[in-house]
């Protein structure tokens, strides 16, 4: 199974995490303060992620954080502002910003709205539709309900990772998104002006963690995905998973091309209809099983307009694999059809959550991107507190040498049984095994007799790398004084996340120099980065997350 999952690119921050940059362009509100708060759902009190809190009088706006939290720029408070809340699922409802407060974070509840179940949905008075049926008209309709002219996006960009639920290796950035329209290739078409760029300090730094994934050493790795080179940049990547806007080319598995790939390939429920900025949404199921792999999912697709307002889609791998398709078919539709009673156990993979709304303040009906955010989960396998630290051939003597980082708890007991050295594939008969506690070496003397002559040539040869794979030393129960087993590495799974939330939709920039624009091909952080000026940047802010999750 191929995973065309762009989870990374070639270029990553990770080598030069901490060559951090800081511009000298900062805004006026990120000089003055914040005004800080909390969205959660009035009945449940968990937080209400990704609603839209837009100022009153401003066309400006900012995104709830998994954790519900947000901020204002202080400024707004003295303008006597309020803020106007919306959310899939919930009532608008508007909180004025006297209310919010510098010091402390205040806590907003916002009501759910009403949802009416599927059985009075099918049982309206319009025309009856199938699930598939609202799917595929939404799908047809992309044209239509989607700017096909160009249009302009300025907003928050940011990526971090997840571990012990504290936000680690947290960079943001200010950018502008110049769209030709939906009618034009995104990776190719759209291009971008880089406001501001930062490494947050105020979050951990963890270099191993933030390091490219490494498919040699196995040091970090996507998990049950491959992790190719498609080229761009971290920006160019999280974009390339907006299947909405990528709707005539691969995207991510399993949409790959959504007006084409995507209803054949998954099955669809209709669960209900709620409400979102007073209309009327269809809520749509989404699910899937392959090979061990399902999806769980949402659409939500307006009742009068078919536009796609808001698509959730997560993968997860099945942990187990000693049942039958038809019953992880059946498991999967319990699991994304809302039966909490399921027993599958599996690991999140990836999930993808993409919204679109309408201009604020505008006539326009056409929607536009509100956020998108990937996640996807990652595996660490940090460097083993014994290892070897070098080897060294000695031609002359026929040794093989071992350095090690600390001495093994009981060199006594060591002898030849316990190394096993394979080259090309075939064992290397040992002779015998001599600590030396002065330079905390082994030498693993090789009983040449017993080795291939061929063998004897490659291996003693100078051209000869013992870096190489095809010398493979490893040893039984050879333990330091703590306790730790040679070369055994610490495992650990992380979360990485990679966002970009609009504050404001504005119109095309034409007649921008080349050399102001974003290059597409190197990292957001490469000093060859143009940082663009811009005359009113402080009207924009970074929605900077608390450090730890709540």
């Amino acid at each position: 199974m191929t995973k065309k999952v762009y989870l990374e690119a070639k270029w990553s921050r990770g080598s030069l995490l901490f060559l951090a940059l800081f511009f000298s362009l900062v805004s006026y509100a990120q000089e003055t303060g914040y005004l800080t708060g909390r969205l959660v759902d009035s009945d449940s009190g968990e937080p209400v992620v990704f609603a839209t809190l837009r100022l009153q009088g401003f066309a400006l706006g900012v995104i709830s954080d998994k954790d519900g939290g947000f901020r204002i720029p202080i400024e707004y408070k003295d303008k006597g502002t309020s803020l106007e809340i919306s959310c899939l699922g919930y009532q608008t409802q508007s909180f004025p910003l006297s209310g919010l407060s510098a010091q402390n974070s205040t806590t907003i509840r916002i009501k759910p709205a009403a949802f009416e179940l599927n059985e009075s949905v099918v049982t309206a008075k319009r025309k009856r539709l199938t699930s598939e049926q609202i799917v595929q008209y939404a799908l047809n309709n992309i044209p239509s309900n989607f700017p096909t002219d160009n249009f302009g996006l300025v907003g928050y960009y940011r990526d971090y990772q997840l571990k012990e639920e504290e936000y680690i290796n947290l960079n943001e950035a200010l950018i502008e998104v110049m769209d030709m329209g939906f009618q034009s290739l995104d990776p190719i078409n759209t291009h971008f002006l880089l406001y501001e760029y930062k490494q947050n300090k105020a979050f951990e730094v963890d270099s191993f963690a933030a390091k490219p994934y490494d498919y040699k050493q196995w040091d970090k790795v996507a998990l049950s995905a491959e992790v190719p080179s498609y080229g761009g940049n971290e920006l160019i990547l999280l974009r390339v998973h907006n299947a909405i806007r990528n709707h005539e080319i691969n995207s991510y598995s399993y949409v790959n091309r959504i007006r084409k790939d995507f209803i054949p390939r998954h099955d669809f429920k209709l669960r209900g209809v709620t409400d979102y900025d007073n209309k009327k949404v269809y809520e749509i199921g989404i699910s899937m099983s392959t090979n061990g792999f399902w999806v769980d999912g949402r659409l939500y697709i307006d009742q009068n307009t078919f536009g796609i307002r808001r698509m959730d889609y997560s993968v997860y791998k099945a942990t187990r694999t000693d049942r039958s398709r038809e019953d992880a078919l059946k498991t999967v539709r319990n699991r994304a059809y809302g039966n909490p009673e399921s027993k599958v156990r599996s690991e999140l993979l990836y999930r993808i959550n993409v919204e679109y709304k309408e201009q604020q303040g505008s006539d326009d009906s056409k929607l536009y991107l509100n956020y998108i955010s990937f996640e996807n989960v990652f595996r660490l396998n940090r460097p083993a507190a014994f290892r070897i630290d070098n080897l060294v051939l000695d031609l002359n003597r026929r040794e093989l040498e071992i350095w090690l980082n600390v001495p093994p708890a009981e060199p006594e007991e060591l002898s030849k049984s316990t190394f096993q050295v394979e080259f090309l594939g075939r064992k290397v008969p040992i002779e015998d095994v001599v600590f030396d506690p002065n330079k905390n070496t082994l030498r693993l003397i090789v009983d040449r007799g017993k080795l291939n002559k061929r063998h004897v040539q490659l291996l003693f040869s100078p051209d000869f790398e013992v870096s190489s794979s095809k010398l493979i030393v490893t040893a039984k129960r050879l333990r330091d004084a703590e306790g730790n087993k040679l070369g055994e590495r610490d495992v650990e799974d992380l979360r990485q996340f990679r966002e970009f939330f609009t504050q404001q939709v504005v119109p095309y920039r034409n007649g921008v120099r080349e050399a102001w624009k974003m290059n597409k091909e190197i990292p957001l952080f490469d000093p060859e980065q143009p940082i663009y000026p811009l005359e009113g940047q402080s009207q924009f802010w970074m929605n900077t997350p608390l450090p730890k999750r709540n």
